[in-house]
């Protein structure tokens, strides 16, 4: 009775295995340093599609350590004399693939062409569930800037305030705290090969920058200033894996709610009187936000970072 069970089992696995020889699609191995983590999420990106297509994947940093067919990333310096057309004269978010017997070979002047190549990768895995053959092909953007745009304001005034008077707040703007949601949004982003997001405000400095000389002119509680210190962190890294400038826009320098009382917040201002003494503040105001540069990948301010 024993015997007849293990060649049942002998049996079943003998099938198992005869089964994925004729469906699996071989080894494949992604040849890629990783040295940003917009090339390691190019890489999570290809590895999932490729294992989801029924292939057997890894990861390696050289193309010597594996004889198995190859998905080679490999990143050159931009030659502004090379001909048009080649590997070398594309823009950094431009990319060549070329079809080297069993391997692939994707080449970029950038971590953006990188990862570009490599959606393109995926994108043929999802429409004809293998990579392609005997590819030849370069691409790049026509656009510099390709972006979206959201509104950090509402369609109505807030009790007590003036138009663009919209403080970043949970109760304000609870989306904008949502972690999950973002990255949906970044990934339907980059899907679409945009590299700018726009968050749009009349008056984002008091909710976003503190200074020292002038702390009332913070118009948010503590907890949610770190709130918003820790929401623009985690924005600007997870956009900056996927290619995309986070860019804080707004329309020009107004007071905040704070500065119409004097320090001790009991004595109305004298606007006439102060209004070279607001515009000083507000020269500093915007140079620390430009020290800040709520931008992924551009200077980035430790205090955010």
């Amino acid at each position: 009775m024993n015997l007849r069970r293990i060649k049942h089992t002998l049996f079943f696995l003998f099938t198992l295995l005869v089964f994925w020889s004729c469906t699996g699609k071989g080894k494949v191995a992604i040849v890629s340093q990783q040295h940003s983590s917009r090339e390691k999420y190019a890489v999570e990106r290809l590895f999932a599609q490729l294992t989801k297509s029924g292939y057997q994947v890894e990861v390696v940093s050289s193309a010597d350590s594996t004889t198995d067919s190859k998905i080679i990333l490999q990143q050159i310096t931009k030659d502004t004399t090379a001909v048009k057309g080649s590997p070398a004269a594309l823009s950094e978010e431009g990319y060549a693939l070329e079809g080297k017997g069993r391997d692939i070979q994707l080449t970029a002047t950038g971590t953006s062409g990188i990862l570009y190549g490599c959606l393109y990768l995926v994108d043929q895995l999802k429409e004809k569930g293998k990579l392609p053959e005997n590819i030849n092909l370069t691409d790049q953007p026509e656009m510099v800037m390709r972006g979206t745009c959201i509104g950090m304001q509402k369609t109505n005034i807030l009790p007590g305030r003036h138009v663009y008077e919209y403080p970043y707040t949970p109760e304000n703007f609870p989306w904008f705290y949502d972690k999950d949601l973002w990255i949906k949004y970044l990934d339907m982003m980059v899907e679409n090969r945009y590299n700018s997001l726009y968050l749009w405000s009349g008056h984002p400095f008091a909710s976003l920058v503190k200074l020292k000389d002038y702390p009332y002119a913070v118009e948010v509680d503590d907890a949610t200033f770190e709130k918003n210190k820790e929401m623009f962190a985690f924005l600007t890294k997870e956009a900056d894996k996927r290619g995309i400038w986070v860019i804080q826009m707004f329309y020009n320098i107004i007071l905040s709610k704070p500065f119409e009382f004097e320090d001790t917040g009991q004595k109305p201002r004298n606007y006439a009187a102060d209004c070279r003494l607001h515009a000083k503040k507000y020269r500093c105001f915007h140079r620390k936000l430009s020290e800040c540069r709520f931008a992924s990948g551009a200077g980035r301010s430790d205090e955010y970072h």
